[in-house]
């Protein structure tokens, strides 16, 4: 009985400190995937609600609600849009692979799709982007992405780490 009773303290405290190592999840959801995104440059940008619309080529009809003043101590969502760039043929998109917290740094993970080698396609400029919420997104310093392993972008969120630095 003692020697069970140790093995489930032991259980419990190897637990604990386990919990203690994770990192919080990440909240992340996808909010728009197109081919045809406007006016963003390749890499990472901070986006405003308001100007979701235009990535798209499109404008907002005023149907938002009106937007409550962000409690700066409280948690905040934040909106991120990831750009390859121009391609010369439509059938490149992003995968949103993961999203995990390193450190202070959210890391959002994707996959680049290309159209088959051997797919017929128009010859027409296209501007793939990802945008996503970032769901309490305000106790991170930066977030950053990677295309295939490869780090495509990085934007700092905190402008008092970057002073120091």
């Amino acid at each position: 009985m003692v020697n069970a009773n140790r093995k489930a303290i032991a259980f419990a405290c190897a637990a604990a400190l386990s919990a203690c190592q994770q990192q919080a999840p990440v909240e992340v959801s996808e909010v728009l995937n197109h081919s045809v995104c406007q006016k963003l440059r390749t890499g990472l940008t901070v986006v405003e609600e308001a100007r979701l619309a235009t990535i798209r080529g499109t404008q907002m009809l005023n149907d938002l609600p009106a937007s409550q003043p962000a409690d700066p101590a409280g948690p905040q969502d934040l909106l991120i849009a990831v750009s390859n760039g121009s391609q010369p043929t439509p059938g490149y998109a992003f995968k949103l692979e993961a999203a995990s917290a390193e450190g202070n740094e959210i890391v959002l993970d994707y996959q680049w799709i290309t159209p088959a080698a051997d797919a017929v396609l128009a010859q027409m400029v296209t501007s793939p982007c990802s945008v996503v919420r970032i769901a309490n997104a305000g106790r991170a310093n930066a977030v950053s992405a990677r295309l295939d392993g490869r780090e495509i972008g990085r934007v700092s969120l905190n402008a008092e780490a970057d002073a120091g630095s």
